[in-house]
């Protein structure tokens, strides 16, 4: 028996957002998106109605399957030179709460409640000032050595835009993704 690849939602979409009403016609007709929509999915304050429409996409591509990382965070650092209005996780450089691992300490800490079922690591925590690039590359490729099966891993910079430069070397010590 051959199925549609149409995703028929389970109700119509709804929104308070007018501007995500054009957007949902295109997704509803299959349409590829421009760079606008995205910026007006992005800027939208409707979640549900953006989510509506990545679910929508979701079932065309996949039918009812969904697909989960699961993940081990692992936090380094708590050091950090960004002063993040919403974050209660980073301190200043000499501040007595501030702690960094030593690689060996990070690699138990992403060994703690790691399982067969880990696809990937996620590196955040703070931005420390005298953190060299080498330790964050030496964590990469400690984990892969100790975990090979959860050796996907990802390095979350807050969004600042610190470790833009390290992605090349990044991939080079052999991990995964950087965001």
């Amino acid at each position: 028996m051959q199925t549609s690849n149409v995703a028929k939602p389970r109700h119509g979409f709804q929104t308070d957002d007018p501007a995500l009403e054009p957007i949902a016609e295109k997704v509803q007709r299959g349409e590829r998106l421009n760079f606008e929509d995205g910026l007006a999915l992005y800027r939208s304050g409707d979640i549900l109605a953006v989510g509506w429409m990545a679910n929508l996409v979701r079932e065309r591509l996949h039918g009812d399957l969904t697909y989960f990382n699961v993940n081990r965070h692992i936090n380094p650092t708590n050091v950090c030179v960004a002063a993040c209005k919403l974050c209660a996780f980073g301190r200043k450089k000499g501040d007595p709460a501030g702690y960094t691992m030593a690689l060996e300490e990070a690699w138990a800490s992403a060994g703690e409640g790691y399982s067969e079922a880990v696809t990937e690591f996620h590196i955040v925590g703070g931005l420390h000032p005298d953190l060299p690039l080498e330790y964050f590359l030496d964590l990469v490729r400690g984990l892969k050595q100790r975990y090979p099966q959860g050796a996907r891993e990802g390095i979350h910079d807050g969004g600042s835009g610190v470790f833009r430069q390290a992605i090349q070397a990044h991939d080079r010590a052999g991990a995964g993704t950087a965001a």
